[in-house]
């Protein structure tokens, strides 16, 4: 009976401590991530740097309809479109656009990458209150990988260029140090325009050039040097 009090008279102190060692890990995960940011931080990016796109396939991206570019600086890699539209109008409930897009980054041997963030550009037009429109796209980086999904969600009536940023900063999206063979980075992007309800507006989301204005998809890259 003695013995079964002390067990219940510790039961609070062992939760507690349970409770610290799973914040401290939780902390020392969060320390690790931010050192690994903060490696990345005022690292030229080395010459030789290369991105090919291995495939491109969906309704949003039909043969011959998208571009990847890497910039000169090689702190930049944009993607963009000629054909990646999605439009309602009082005869059509739905319309849905994807792409699959697969690239390979080549980084020199001895340097390391990660991509910070997504800048997701283009033009929406919903006519009504029952117009809605949504963007999602999903990231896989290497096999394994975290596969974030981020998302945008517009409603009418609205008329403007948009451009929204998909903060990568937090998630694993790094190449790891290797011996410059390259990394996948396979990009999912779906755009679904639709009425709700009994509703019959017009409304369209384009993501493609137009007049010399981008639409499309801006990555930023961080590098380092591999210790």
């Amino acid at each position: 009976m003695l013995e079964s009090t002390r067990r219940a008279a510790r039961s609070p102190f062992t939760a507690c401590i349970v409770a610290a060692l799973t914040a401290s890990s939780a902390a020392l995960a969060s320390d690790s991530r931010a050192a690994e940011n903060r490696a990345f931080v005022d690292v030229d990016p080395p010459p030789g740097a290369r991105i090919s796109v291995l495939s491109y396939s969906g309704s949003g991206c039909p043969e011959d309809t998208a571009n990847v570019v890497l910039t000169p600086d090689r702190r930049t890699f944009l993607v963009s479109y000629s054909a990646f539209v999605a439009t309602v109008d009082a005869s059509t409930k739905t319309d849905e656009k994807e792409c699959v897009l697969k690239l390979k980054i080549d980084a020199p041997t001895g340097y390391d990458f990660s991509i910070e963030g997504v800048t997701y550009r283009g033009d929406v037009f919903l006519e009504n209150e029952d117009v809605v429109a949504t963007r999602r796209s999903r990231y896989k980086f290497g096999d394994p990988a975290e596969k974030p999904l981020m998302t945008n969600r517009w409603t009418g009536y609205l008329d403007e260029y948009f451009s929204e940023i998909d903060d990568l900063s937090s998630v694993a999206l790094g190449a790891g140090c290797g011996n410059g063979n390259g990394k996948h980075l396979n990009i999912r992007t779906v755009t679904r325009v639709r009425n709700k309800g009994l509703g019959h507006g017009y409304g369209t989301v384009i993501v493609e050039s137009t007049d010399g204005r981008f639409a499309g998809e801006s990555y930023r890259l961080k590098w380092r040097r591999c210790p």
